[in-house]
């Protein structure tokens, strides 16, 4: 019996590994066709607008590999795309280009770019109708620009008042790694970012150089999924040839397509049967192992990832679990170390059926794991669902993240359905109305359903802290989506709101309450 549920079981995960394959390959194919319209309408070269010129407009190795295998006879054959991919572009012919310019009226971190902003702002849509279990299961969601750029720019200020980095990002010994970088728009953020820096220091001339040389040697993004990481490679190359300093043939951008949360110890990874997804997936494992990163940032996605099995990330997991080993000798004298039978979390807090299976929660332990503990000194910003903060399923978390980090600011954004139902509690400015879902836009008014919360965490070096020594500074924000976006990049107000909040938690207890209530008594001196 248990050899037939192991065999039912692989069977079930190459099944699932292959759709997944499957699955992300025709995203790529058909959102890549869509952003090769966009760039084509960008461009106005008076030509047509065929799928099969698409390397005219999608000119980076990846994506032009991939689509002269679509162009490929045997391969169209098997996969049946042709008729599919003529339709598609059929229909793409058929907008009304001024009607659509027009109404990419929404905030983008383009600039007014309206193709760059279209390919970033409409992946999540698209895979709502393509694929809706996979969007839910991955977690994926259009970040909206205020948030990505106050994570960006917090990064950018701590490097430089607290880290002895006083260009911020733009030092060319600062490695950023955005592990979950969807379309890239936490890495355009940190180029604009940089090029900002360099033009403040005098440096217009090398701008564009100096961007190239970041984007192909220190500011990395992970994605697992092949469409947002063709999207996040392509935005890049159209900046920076905008720039004047595209990547020539034989250097790559740092975008990998890999999953951010394995082959860090190893070289193990799955096999695809496609040369130029095989040789992206290869290539993340060198940034792994060998890149001294010193900035994590990102937005990371809720759900385990189907394509994966779930013991390549177990470890991370089991951290926070307070998972223990024993030495026990085996009848033939070997001794060997066994796991004993109950957790920490249970034997100390009591809590037997944990909670720790979201996804999000092993993206922090990778960044906790890969800052705090292999690195002298960097920094964490992640913006995630916010039940960390005081589940009981989280002591471990909360107490790891005290010990390894010297100063934590959280930013409770809250919106959170089903502790408040999206509304501002009592006892509270403006109780009883909406307190919407930071992810709630125009285009978009659901926003999420759970609550969520930008966690920022510092660590100045080598020696490590008590959690009770470490800062920690709390706010809550409250109300209408688009408020609470601006209240973020509204700096002015930060520190004294950071303050009030400390303060009104001072007397509170870490064993029983939060992270934010246990910490604050260290920043208010109690």
């Amino acid at each position: 019996m248990p050899a037939d549920r192991e065999l039912v079981r692989t069977v079930s995960l190459w099944s699932a590994r292959r759709e997944f394959f499957r699955s992300t390959l025709i995203q790529t194919a058909f959102y890549g066709l869509f952003a090769a319209w966009a760039l084509w309408q960008r461009e106005q070269d008076g030509t047509s607008f065929s799928w099969d010129r698409i390397n005219r407009y999608l000119r980076i190795p990846f994506l032009a590999g991939l689509f002269h295998e679509f162009r490929n006879p045997s391969r169209l054959r098997h996969l049946d795309l042709e008729r599919h991919l003529d339709r598609a572009t059929d229909t793409l012919n058929r907008v009304d280009l001024e009607v659509f310019r027009q109404q990419m009226t929404f905030p983008s971190l383009s600039d007014g770019d309206v193709a760059s902003a279209a390919m970033t702002y409409f992946y999540e849509p698209f895979l709502e109708a393509f694929d809706p279990a996979l969007k839910k299961t991955m977690g994926v969601w259009y970040t909206p620009p205020e948030v990505v750029r106050y994570q960006v720019r917090r990064a950018h200020e701590l490097l430089k008042k607290e880290l002895g980095r006083p260009l911020g990002l733009a030092d060319e010994n600062v490695v950023l790694l955005d592990p979950c970088c969807g379309t890239g728009a936490y890495i355009l953020e940190a180029a604009r970012c940089i090029a900002e820096e360099l033009r403040a220091t005098g440096e217009e001339a090398l701008v564009g150089l100096s961007l190239l040389r970041a984007l192909t040697s220190r500011i990395f993004g992970f994605e697992v999924l092949t469409a947002p990481f063709a999207i996040a490679q392509l935005q890049l190359y159209v900046m920076l040839s905008d720039l004047r300093a595209p990547p020539p043939n034989d250097q790559r951008l740092g975008i990998f397509l890999t999953n951010a949360l394995t082959g860090w110890s190893d070289r193990r990874q799955l096999q695809l049967n496609f040369p130029e997804l095989q040789q992206e997936f290869e290539a993340a494992q060198s940034i792994k192992q060998d890149a001294d990163i010193v900035v994590i940032l990102g937005n990371p996605p809720y759900d385990r990832q189907a394509a994966v099995r779930m013991e390549e990330e177990a470890g991370l997991i089991d951290h926070y679990k307070g998972v223990t080993y024993v030495e026990r000798r085996r009848r033939d004298g070997v001794t060997e170390l066994v796991q004993e039978r109950t957790t920490l979390l249970f034997r100390h807090w009591g809590v037997r059926k944990q909670l720790l299976n979201d996804l999000y929660v092993r993206f922090y332990r990778l960044a906790e794991r890969e800052i705090a503990e292999e690195r002298d000194f960097g920094l964490v910003s992640l913006i995630t669902n916010s039940s960390w903060l005081t589940g009981r399923s989280h002591p471990i978390m909360r107490e790891s993240l005290l010990r390894n980090f010297h100063e934590i600011w959280i930013d409770n954004l809250n919106g959170d359905k089903y502790r408040t139902g999206k509304v501002i509690p009592a006892g509270i400015a403006g109780a009883g109305t909406a307190d919407q879902s930071v992810f709630t836009t125009e285009s978009d008014s659901r926003g999420i359903q759970t609550g969520v919360a930008i966690a920022t965490f510092l660590k100045r070096g080598a020696e490590r802290s008590k959690p009770e020594e470490t800062v920690v500074h709390y706010r809550d924000f409250w109300g209408r989506a688009a408020s609470k976006r601006q209240q973020l990049l509204s700096m002015k107000s930060a520190v004294a709101l950071y303050e009030e909040r400390s303060a009104v938690c001072a007397a509170k207890s870490y064993k029983t309450e939060s992270l934010a209530a246990s910490t604050a008594r260290a920043s208010s001196g109690l």
